[in-house]
């Protein structure tokens, strides 16, 4: 927004709008905006139009292109450090949540169990005379 508005002279609104499109990846919005951002820069700085059509196309459309909220980003790199911290210290009540997680997906159910094997976990199957309603985390095994 600030670019927009200390190259071309845009005001708070018109900024925002631009804003709002690349937000949204409404090519159109953008499209419309760069036209209108070459014209101004040119009247309002003397841009050379090389110059702004260089800024807006490296600095705007790929923004356009791809943009992902910040807030949303601290919050999945949140949860990313919250989930390794577990599965290295937690390993095995880990395990059985994940697997909790899968319990009504087969595929899913089956890929967890194969890879908790290869990483030497201990999977130790239904018992008759034990009985958990879901999976659980008892001692060092994963009991189904």
């Amino acid at each position: 927004m600030q670019l927009v508005q200390s190259m071309a002279g845009f005001s708070l609104a018109e900024a925002d709008e631009l804003r709002r499109g690349v937000g949204k990846k409404i090519k159109e919005v953008v499209m419309k905006v760069k036209k209108e951002f070459i014209k101004r820069a040119q009247e309002y700085h003397d841009y050379r139009a090389e110059t702004a059509t260089w800024t807006f196309e490296k600095m705007i459309e790929p923004a356009a292109m791809y943009s992902f909220n910040k807030s949303h980003a601290a919050a999945y790199a949140l949860i990313a450090f919250q989930t390794a911290y577990l599965k290295a210290h937690y390993p095995v009540e880990f395990g059985a949540a994940l697997l909790r997680s899968a319990e009504n997906n087969n595929d899913e159910l089956s890929k967890f169990i194969n890879e908790m094997k290869l990483n030497g976990r201990s999977i130790v199957a239904p018992s008759i005379n034990q009985s958990y309603n879901h999976v659980a985390a008892i001692g060092d095994d994963i009991k189904l």
